[in-house]
């Protein structure tokens, strides 16, 4: 009961002081189901191609079903995509495949059915792409040698036609310029086969492309993941996390010009200033719709011990007015999913070394040399709730739990200007 008034008590603080920060909710994974509809659906795609079959999943994006239900030909009902594979077949046919099916009647039937493009399904999209009437079915596939290729339909007549292939490393369709229509985005990194490129398509009225090339970094490899960025006139920056080597990322910007293009924004300069372990993703982590960027450097003090001793800062980089601009400065746990932007005021003047006995982050005021740094000002405790409770002793506050964990502070008594308020704390303390 105790803890429980001090995690409301922190929670209060929180609130009062304006200040937002991000949680996260765990949720139990089951087998999916199908719903009487998809039953149907499913019943009604056995009846023309067999029982012999396994339903396809997208691995990502806002579609996870192999029953995709959308309206794709502008007829009052909708349509039902399904993905399957037939099981038994022989080693020259392609297992995976698409087939469409329609309403009529109140009754599911299958109308239309063909070969996909690869082996696996990793994202689809439905959406119009510029200008032109048509609802566009983006697929983007798995293929058999590890590279991912994207099609991208119409459905018309009965029959599903394709108007646009090409391989891909990240895909996606955006209003990313804010002109009230819809781009396809298709990212591809370095291979045998090409330099990395953003690509940004449109469609017209009579269903030609207008395609804008960008090229990326000679030294990008792949995309981890991509992310928008808003900017003050409502258009949207695309920031990429690219693979550059093993366990080692560098983040890309393309900015939207003249209503057409993107714009590679980050000179060779500022790129090198973003290069850090993949651990280290992009992330909006105040929650204002702006990206932010994590650098990696070493707490001060750190100069004067070996490579193996020093502690990671990290400074969260957003980009404005054509340069890279220090928001927050911190300590990012990777293992405990956490991240701490210290107050302003610790800027240049603060440290920190970890407990090894209590594995606590302990912050120090900075007096010139880490051995002559030893005034406290903060811990940070994190500790499994299921096989240690020995934090919970007076002094330390709960001000976090997620999962297992629970997340301490203690703040000890003093006048040093550098003390942190609960409220400071509340407001810095992030999960990543």
């Amino acid at each position: 009961m105790k803890i429980h008034r001090l995690f409301l008590s922190s929670a209060l603080m929180m609130i009062l002081s304006g200040c937002t920060f991000s949680t996260s909710i765990d949720s139990l994974l089951s087998p999916p189901t199908l719903s009487d509809e998809q039953a149907q659906i499913y019943q009604a795609l056995t009846d023309k191609v067999g029982t012999k079959v396994s339903l396809k999943y997208p691995k990502s994006g806002s579609y996870l079903s192999a029953f995709v239900i959308a309206d794709i030909d502008e007829e009052p009902t909708d349509e039902a995509i399904v993905f399957y594979e037939r099981n038994g077949i022989t080693a020259d046919e392609i297992s995976l495949r698409i087939n469409i099916l329609d309403k009529r009647n109140d009754k599911w039937s299958s109308v239309y059915d063909s070969p996909a493009n690869g082996t696996e399904v990793e994202k689809v999209i439905i959406s119009k792409i510029g200008s032109s009437p048509l609802t566009n079915i983006i697929v983007g596939y798995n293929m058999s040698q590890g590279d991912k290729n994207v099609s991208v339909y119409n459905y018309s007549d009965g029959i599903l036609n394709q108007n646009y292939s090409d391989s891909y490393s990240t895909v996606d369709v955006n209003d990313i310029d804010n002109d009230g229509l819809s781009e396809l985005i298709v990212i591809t990194g370095n291979s045998a086969s090409g330099t990395a490129e953003a690509k940004l398509l449109k469609l017209d009225e009579n269903g030609q492309y207008s395609k804008y090339r960008t090229s990326m970094s000679e030294n990008s490899i792949e995309y981890s993941q991509y992310l928008y960025s808003e900017n003050p006139d409502g258009t949207k920056r695309i920031i990429v996390d690219s693979i550059i080597n093993t366990n080692t990322i560098q983040t890309e910007i393309l900015t939207p010009v003249q209503g057409e293009a993107l714009e590679y924004s980050l000179g060779s300069e500022m790129l090198s200033q973003t290069v850090r372990p993949s651990s280290y993703a992009s992330a909006d982590i105040d929650g204002d719709g702006t990206v932010e960027i994590p650098a990696t450097d070493i707490f001060l003090g750190y100069d004067e011990v070996s490579e193996t001793e020093q502690i990671t800062m990290t400074n969260w980089l957003v980009y404005d007015e054509n340069r890279l601009i220090r928001k927050y400065s911190g300590y990012y746990s990777v293992n405990d999913g956490y991240a701490f932007m210290m107050p302003e005021k610790w800027y240049g003047n603060v440290t920190m070394k970890t407990d090894p006995l209590s594995e606590e982050v302990i912050f120090l005021k900075y007096n010139g040399s880490l051995d002559e740094s030893t005034e406290e000002l903060m811990r940070i405790s994190v500790i499994n709730t299921v096989n240690d409770s020995s934090r919970t002793r007076d002094g330390y506050r709960l001000i976090h739990s997620k999962g297992d964990r629970q997340y301490f502070v203690y703040i000890p008594e003093g006048n040093d200007e550098l003390l942190p308020e609960l409220s400071e704390v509340l407001c810095g303390f992030k999960f990543i």
